[in-house]
């Protein structure tokens, strides 16, 4: 192993086991998986994963999980375009 890799940590699967507790917990509580919507279940997830990093501000947050998108936003006159290029290239 070189000294770049970084090893992977037990709790970065906090946010996944919350929402697999919450959401089927729920389910199986009330016996009808539709009562909790997905959602709401993933919303309380993000919030764990939000917080499990004290170093980034929010902003810097919410940026690296939009970039999970496949590289493209939707800007200017709404067709995708890359993150490299801005609307004044169109």
């Amino acid at each position: 192993m070189s000294q770049n890799e970084k090893k992977g940590r037990a709790s970065a699967l906090l946010p996944i086991i919350v929402f697999l507790l919450i959401f089927l917990g729920s389910g199986f509580i009330t016996g009808d998986f539709y009562s909790m919507p997905a959602i709401v279940a993933f919303l309380i997830a993000l919030v764990v994963a939000f917080a499990q990093n004290r170093e980034l501000k929010f902003a810097e947050k919410i940026r690296l999980a939009a970039a999970g998108d496949g590289g493209y936003w939707y800007g200017c006159q709404g067709s995708p375009i890359r993150r490299s290029r801005s609307c004044s290239d169109w």
